[in-house]
């Protein structure tokens, strides 16, 4: 009769901690937030092309550990390469260009302090890229994978500076730099 009691208590008094622990992460407050940033983005075609971007950013804090972004990006300086054929020896001077993408991620997130916050985003994101020359345009374009990490630093009480690391499917590397403004 003891064990069976104190078998019960135990059970009772676990299953009051594990309910304290999910009430208290789900009654973290939602955050929104907005970000604006500059997006210095490695284009890995042959050769590779470097492009710059505005990218402008809305999410919020699902819980302490937890958030969701959107992100919407445009280009802003584009890029120059040669395409060359060794066969043929024709050569062709194109143009590379951001004509606009987004994305939708889940952000697990850690506050290291009461300042800096580290953070992942892993999601999909939507690309609609421009090469252009010689009077012809090719759009490249598509749904993919996305995945990053990146830290972000409150300097106030509602504004802070972030910078990631970001891969957009397998040939797109950026680095993002900029600043958050959370209501």
């Amino acid at each position: 009769m003891k064990k069976t009691l104190l078998a019960l208590a135990t059970v009772i008094v676990a299953s009051n901690a594990a309910h304290a622990d999910y009430q208290s992460f789900m009654q973290q407050p939602e955050q929104p937030y907005i970000g604006l940033d500059y997006q210095y983005a490695e284009v890995d075609t042959d050769p590779s092309v470097n492009i710059g971007s505005i990218l402008v950013r809305a999410g919020t804090d699902i819980s302490q550990y937890l958030g969701v972004e959107a992100q919407f990006s445009y280009g802003v300086t584009d890029d120059d390469y040669v395409i060359t054929d060794a066969t043929t020896r024709f050569s062709e001077k194109r143009t590379i260009s951001n004509r606009g993408s987004y994305g939708l991620y889940l952000k697990p997130k850690m506050a290291l302090s009461e300042q800096l916050t580290a953070y992942a985003l892993v999601g999909a994101n939507y690309a609609d890229y421009e090469s252009e020359g010689n009077g012809n345009r090719v759009n490249a374009y598509g749904t993919a994978f996305a995945a990053g990490v990146g830290a972000t630093l409150m300097t106030s009480q509602n504004v802070g500076v972030a910078a990631e690391l970001m891969r957009y499917d397998s040939d797109i590397f950026a680095l993002n730099l900029g600043m958050r403004y959370k209501f």
